[in-house]
Formats: C-alpha cells, structure tokens, sequence
C-alpha cells in the first residue's frame, strides 16, 4: 500500500515539475520592419498585436524587432539574419520577387491599409472592412495650375519642374507614379527627381513650394488624412492610371528556412487572423496581387545596382530629418559623425564637416527641426578635427575660417622633428655623399694631387657656406621645384640635419685646404693623402651611417620623429582657434604664448573643460 501512495505522489511531482509545465519550446521571431513613414504604426497598431502575440503563449513568444531603411532590411534578408519580415509591396517587389531571395521567403499576410478618410482616396477605399489595396496620388501646391499631360511634360522638359517621390523602391511613391508618366509619354528625368524618404516630407515639401518654382509629388492615397493642416495648401492632380493601378499593402513573409515556421505560422492563425477586426490576413490567391503588380512595373528600366543608392548631401539631409521625426523617448535621435585618420590628408575634413553644418542649419530652418552633431569620435588627424567639431566651432563661418587656417598653417619642415642623434647621423651622410661626388668630379677632370686639392676644398666650401646660408635665409623653393611630389621629398629629405651637413662639408674644406698649403712643403710629405685612405673613408661614411642610423632607429628610438614639431604647430594654431571663440561666445581666455607647449596646450585642456565648451 505505501509502495502504491509513493507512486502516485511521484506521478504527481512530476507531471508538475517545471521541465513539464515548460514543455513548449519558446518561440523566437527575429522581425524586420522597413521604417517607411513613422515606423508604419502611428496608432501603435502593430506594437499591440505583437504584445498579444507575445503574451498568446508560456513561455511568452519573444520578438526581436530591427526596423531599418528598404536597403537594411534587403540586407538583413539577404544575410539570413531575419526569420519574418513586414515589407512594403514595392519593398517586396523590387527586394524579393524580382531578386534570387523570390525562392527562399514564403508569403504569409497581407497587412490591413485601414478604411480611407482623406480627400483623395476613391469610394471604394472608404468602405468599411478589410481594405488589402491602396493608390498612388498626384498632389501639387494649391497655388499651382491645373496641368494637361502636355504642360507636365513642358514642365520638366524646361526644368521648372521638382518632382518629389518617397524611395525608389516604393509602388506609392516612385514606381507606379513613373509608370504612370510613361504611360502618357513621360519619362521622368532623374535630375528632376528628389528623394524624400517619408510621405509626410513629400506633403511638407510640396506645400512650402517656393516662389517661382512648381513642385509635383506622389504620395499613397491617404497620407493627407494625419495632415489636416496641409490639406487647404495642396490639391491633386489627376492621372488616370493612377487610379487603375491597385498597390497591394504592405507583406508579411518568412524564411523557408526558419526552423519554428510551422509555429509562428499557427500563432497567426489563431490569435491575429481570427481577430475581430484582424490586422493581417492571408490573401486566397496568396501572393499573386504582388505578382500582378511586378508585372505591372516590370517594364521600367530598373535602376542599376538600386540596392546600393548613393546618396549626397541633399539626400542624407532628408534622411536625418526623416530619423528625427521618428525619435521617441526612448529612442531618442542622436547624429554620430565619425571622422577617419589619414594625417595631413584629414584637411578635407574641414571642408566636409563645414558643409555638412551649413545644410543641417538650412534643414532646421526649413522643417523647424533640431538637427545637430551630438557624437564625434575620430583617429589620428580625425581626432584632432573632433574637437573642434564637439566645440561647435564648425557652426559659424569665423570659427570655420580659423579651423581651416590651422589646416594650412601646418609645415612638414617644422612637423617633421627626429631626435638629435638622428639629424646628426643624417646630415653627415649627406655630406659624405656630396664629398663622394666632388671627390670623384675632381678625380675625373684634375690630374694633378695640388690642383686636385684646390678643386676639393674649394667646392666643399662653396657647398658648406650655401647650405648655411638656405638655412638662414627665409627660402622657399616650392614654386622652383614644380608640382613633383618626388622633389619636394627630396629636398624635405635633405633637409634633415641640413646644419651638420653644413658644418661637415666646411669642416671638410678647411682640412683640406690645410693639407693644400703644407703638403708641397719638403718637410711635410707626411701630410699627404694618399688615395687609399680616401676611398676607404668615403666607403665607410657613405655605407657605414646608413647602418648606424638603422641601428639607431631599431634600439634607441621609438619613432622617427619626435612629437615636438606636430605639438608646436598645434599649440599655436588651436591657440588662435580658441581665442576666436572665447571672442565669438564672449568668454574669457588669457593664453601666454610665451609659455612651454606643454604648459599651454595643458592650460588649453582646463579652459576648455572648465568652460564647457564641448
């Protein structure tokens, strides 16, 4: 009887350990969602279904949203890093149909457009139920004419005419409208076209349309209806094949090869199509409204390497603004630059960063946004451009001005500095190389030993007595030696150490010169040189420093030149700099520019951190 009771009681336990109650396996959903307008869920529709979702099973179904551009999530379907992905139809289009992904991703839903309010949708969008399609509409400003095809074509033809579409890969906002050009026999000229990325900039800019200029944008059929304020500043032009066009809404696909299909699929099933007023459905001829409309678009040239746009400045500009609109609490829009190394090369940051802080000026002005660069990082000379930067000195055109003049003030002549064993080792091999060649010229052209030693120290002399006289008198010879990189280094190059090649060639001539006067003496005959020991002097200086110096290098020194030339040059300009700025913010700064580099660049490093500036 006990051995019974211990049974049952062991039953029990079991069936209620938590390995049992946890026996299904937790669902993982790694979903993308292309960021086309305001994350596509403005009335939080979608978060709610997927908390339901989540919550519609234990353990609950965990899912890993990453909302991207039409680029990202194409990307992310590519690299197999997405189990399910929410596309628009022009996305799945031009993304999957008409790529080699078409194979590996299953359609599963179609997304509910919602019931039409706004002005411009068609009697049939208005009706109540589930609603799979939706048009692309034409809208221009208000104050604009009423155009024939003929005048849209005049239009663009003379180039008074901007076009605004959303993304090349979106049906509503460019590739049902170009269809719809062609077919009354316009081909949209790409200079025309300017790329939005969201329905809300496209409507924005339209209505700010500028004086003197006429604007045309496409947009889907009910953008307006979040829009009240800019109904009454814009109206729609209309294209009849517009109309004929039906747009799928957005798709819902999954990888074939994602290992809880089968799961996720019965999850939808049971708690998002059988809702009231369901937010997916599967369509009964699955995908074939998609195929329909790639049949339709189809006949458009293809943008070549599409998936890879570039875009200028103008364009990442509307992508910014686009990113700031969808800022939430929490996540906030922050703008990163990061700023590469590259040393002198690093100037052209200057330029870049100047320009890119005009425009977002221009964009805050233009959307009353509050775009601004909240993170700089950078390596090497980028690093040195990231101060400035953090300091704002790259937002007016006087801070502009002293931030390139530090740029250009930089001298590789007084930036390159080795250490004091390496000029010497330096200069005299130099001047044992000019010796070697006026040794062998006087060898070549003067037979007799004194006429010989004449031809020597004089040469020698001369050399010397130039070369201290180009180190002290202000010479520039850029303008002399040409556009030739190669020369420029060689003379930066000779300059190394150029006063103890100075000193080594007079020091030389006076020698010789002695030797000259006393060695036709009768009792000086010992002062004579003979030919073997110059050879083998000049051997050893010529081929002998080289391997000093490398030794040199390899033991005793850490780099090739000191940091005090670069920090020299850097103290005096980021000293102007910084002046210009305390004058434009109306601070206070006393610098000494008497002091050690090291004492100003620290007294430097404390202003600007005691001041705040960053």
């Amino acid at each position: 009887m006990k051995l019974i009771w211990f049974g049952l009681i062991t039953v029990v336990f079991a069936w209620l350990h938590p390995m049992h109650l946890m026996a299904q396996q937790q669902l993982l959903v790694r979903l993308g969602v292309v960021t086309y307008e305001d994350f596509q869920d403005q009335d939080g529709e979608l978060r709610r279904l997927l908390k339901r979702l989540s919550s519609a099973q234990n353990p609950p179904v965990q899912f890993q949203v990453a909302a991207g551009s039409y680029r990202e999530v194409t990307h992310w379907l590519g690299a197999g890093e997405l189990d399910a992905a929410l596309l628009t139809s022009g996305g799945y289009v031009r993304g999957v149909l008409q790529t080699e992904l078409v194979d590996e991703f299953e359609y599963l839903a179609t997304m509910d457009a919602g019931t039409g309010e706004g002005p411009w949708v068609t009697s049939e969008r208005k009706a109540d139920g589930f609603q799979r399609y939706y048009h692309s509409v034409a809208i221009t400003n208000a104050s604009n004419d009423d155009w024939t095809p003929e005048e849209l074509r005049t239009l663009l033809e003379t180039e008074q005419l901007k076009v605004f579409l959303v993304h090349p890969q979106s049906a509503s906002g460019a590739q049902v409208p170009r269809l719809a050009l062609k077919q009354i026999g316009i081909d949209l000229p790409e200079k025309a076209v300017q790329y939005m990325h969201s329905h809300t900039q496209v409507l924005e800019s339209v209505a700010r349309q500028a004086e003197g200029t006429k604007t045309l944008g496409f947009v889907w059929d009910d953008a307006i209806a979040k829009h009240a304020d800019l109904e009454t500043k814009l109206k729609q032009v209309h294209l009849p094949v517009l109309n004929s066009v039906k747009i799928p809404h957005d798709v819902l696909i999954a990888s074939r090869q994602y290992p809880q299909l089968e799961a996720f699929k019965e999850l939808l099933e049971n708690h998002a199509y059988s809702a009231a007023e369901p937010l997916f459905l599967p369509s009964p001829d699955g995908n074939q409204e998609y195929l329909d409309l790639e049949k339709q678009i189809r006949p458009l040239e293809q943008e070549s390497n599409q998936l890879l746009i570039r875009q200028d400045l103008q364009g990442v500009g509307q992508l910014l603004a686009h990113a700031q609109k969808n800022a939430t609490e929490f996540q906030p829009f922050r703008l990163a630059v990061v700023l590469s190394g590259g040393g002198a090369r690093c100037a052209y940051q200057v330029g870049a960063i100047s320009a890119v802080e005009d425009y977002l000026a221009e964009l805050n002005s233009e959307y009353g946004s509050n775009l601004d660069i909240d993170l700089v990082v950078g390596t090497s000379g980028g690093w040195l451009n990231a101060v400035p930067v953090s300091m704002k000195v790259s937002t007016y055109p006087a801070g502009q001005t002293v931030w390139r003049d530090v740029w250009t003030s930089l001298d590789r002549r007084k930036i390159i500095k080795p250490s004091i064993a390496v000029r010497i080792n330096a200069g005299i091999w130099f001047a044992f190389l000019q010796m070697t060649v006026v040794y062998l010229l006087s060898r070549l052209f003067k037979r007799q030993y004194a006429t010989r030693l004449k031809f020597f120290y004089r040469i020698c002399l001369c050399l010397g007595a130039i070369e201290f006289a180009l180190i002290w008198i202000p010479f520039e010879p850029w303008a002399l030696l040409g556009h030739n990189q190669l020369l420029h280094h060689l003379w930066l190059w000779c300059q190394l150490g150029s006063e103890y090649t100075a000193l080594a060639m007079l020091f030389c001539g006076a020698i010789y010169y002695f030797v000259s006067k006393v060695a036709n003496h009768p009792n000086r005959a010992e002062l004579k040189i003979k030919r073997g020991r110059i050879h083998w002097i000049l051997t050893v200086g010529v081929l002998g420093l080289p391997l000093l110096q490398f030794v040199t290098m390899l033991i005793y020194e850490k780099t090739f030149s000191t940091s005090d030339g670069i920090r020299a040059s850097l103290a005096d300009g980021y000293s102007t700099m910084l002046e210009v700025h305390a004058r434009q913010h109306d601070l206070d700064l006393r610098l000494d520019r008497k002091s050690p580099i090291g004492q100003r660049l620290q007294e430097m490093g404390q202003w600007i951190a005691t001041n705040k500036v960053l």
